[in-house]
C-alpha cells in the first residue's frame, strides 16, 4: 500500500499526543509517515517525538502561533509534505 501521511496538530497537551502516537506507532500498517504540527511557544511536544525515536515522526514548530484552527487548517492543506499519496489528520485529542 502507498505511503500514508499522518498529519497531528498539537497544542501544549503533551500526554495526549503521547497517546496518539503509540496508537499510531501500533498499528499493523507501517507505511506512514507522520508530521507533528506543534503550535505552542514552549515546544513540549518535541520531547515527546524525540521519546519515540521514530524515524517516521518529524517535529515541526510553527515560527508563530497559528491559533487552533490556523493549525488544524495548516494540516489539512492538500500540500504534500511527505510524499504520501494518502493524508488524514490524527488530532493529538483523539
Amino acid at each position: 500500500m502507498s505511503l500514508c501521511e499522518v498529519r497531528i496538530p498539537t497544542y501544549k497537551r503533551p500526554d495526549l499526543l503521547k497517546r496518539a502516537l503509540t496508537s499510531l506507532v501500533t498499528q499493523t500498517h507501517t507505511n506512514w509517515k507522520c508530521l507533528v504540527l506543534d503550535d505552542s511557544p514552549a515546544q513540549e511536544a518535541k520531547l515527546v517525538v524525540e521519546s519515540f525515536n521514530d524515524d517516521r515522526i518529524t517535529y515541526q514548530p510553527h515560527p508563530t502561533n497559528l491559533g487552533r484552527s490556523g493549525n488544524i487548517d495548516y494540516a489539512f492543506l492538500s500540500t504534500n509534505y511527505m510524499g504520501g499519496l494518502y493524508a488524514f489528520v490524527l488530532e493529538d485529542d483523539n
